[in-house]
Order: C-alpha cells, then sequence, then structure tokens
C-alpha cells in the first residue's frame, strides 16, 4: 500500500457517522486559511511530521501565491497544561513552517503558538469529555492573502 492510497483513503468519522475532511480550506475577503488537523500531521504529543504528512502541507503550498506573507498558527486541545500546550503548538507551527520554507522560499512566513486559546469546538459537552470537538481543536492553519 502506497502513502498516496493511504493519504486517500484517511477520513474522520463523527459522532453522527459522517465523514469530515482533513484539510479545510476557508477564504474570508481576500485571506486565505487552510486547516491541517494535527491528527494527521503529528503523533500524539509530537511535532514530528512525517512524509505522508509533508506531502500534505507541500500540496497546500502549491496555492499561496508567489512572495506571500503568510501566517502558521499552532493550535491545540485543552488536554495538559497551558503553559505545554503553548509550547507544543509552537512546535508544530515551527514544524510546518520549515516544510513551507523548504518547498517555498518565497514565502515571508509568521509563526505562532496559540496552545488551546482560540478553540474551534467544545473540548467539554456537559461535563463530559468531547474528543470530536478536542480533536477539531489539534490543529494548524495556513494563513495568506490573496
Amino acid at each position: 500500500m502506497t502513502d498516496e492510497h493511504i493519504e486517500r483513503s484517511v477520513r474522520t468519522w463523527s459522532v453522527d457517522d459522517s465523514v469530515q475532511p482533513l484539510v479545510d480550506t476557508v477564504t474570508t475577503g481576500s485571506t486565505t486559511t487552510v486547516t491541517l488537523l494535527s491528527d494527521i500531521l503529528f503523533d500524539f504529543g509530537t511535532a514530528k511530521i512525517d512524509a505522508t504528512a509533508r506531502k500534505a502541507v507541500e500540496k497546500s503550498a502549491q496555492s499561496i501565491p508567489k512572495g506571500a506573507k503568510v501566517t502558521v498558527e499552532g493550535h491545540t486541545d485543552s488536554i495538559g497544561s497551558p503553559s505545554d500546550n503553548r509550547t507544543l503548538s509552537l512546535q508544530r507551527a515551527q514544524a510546518v513552517a520549515k516544510v513551507l520554507a523548504d518547498e517555498r522560499p518565497d514565502l515571508t512566513l509568521t509563526v505562532r503558538g496559540l496552545g488551546e486559546s482560540q478553540p474551534v469546538a467544545d473540548n467539554t459537552s456537559g461535563g463530559e469529555d468531547n474528543p470530536a470537538g478536542r480533536e477539531k481543536n489539534r490543529r494548524v492553519e495556513i494563513s495568506h492573502r490573496s
């Protein structure tokens, strides 16, 4: 089985059995943000990108305009201490930025680690753990203006 075959077959299943994309692109005005779920980029608690994840980042880099100013932001869920989460999110953003810099030296990169401070989903629901929400919060966002 090739990396490409694995990459095409990987999907995340939500509680209601609907398929969620692992990469999402949203354009608001002149800003485009590509969101990569950390679960496809990194093993739990690490900032090391494997070959398959590197390909996903490289593919994302192809759509960025030449010479663009790019912001790479790492985010975590709320498991662990805020300090550890900020550190991990920064390390993950730096790892993605390194791939972007290697692939696209024409880009100007700004890197930030935001930890758990900007969730896009609830980490808990009704006082209970919400794994689906935590998964959405573990992400790296690549933003640029066109």
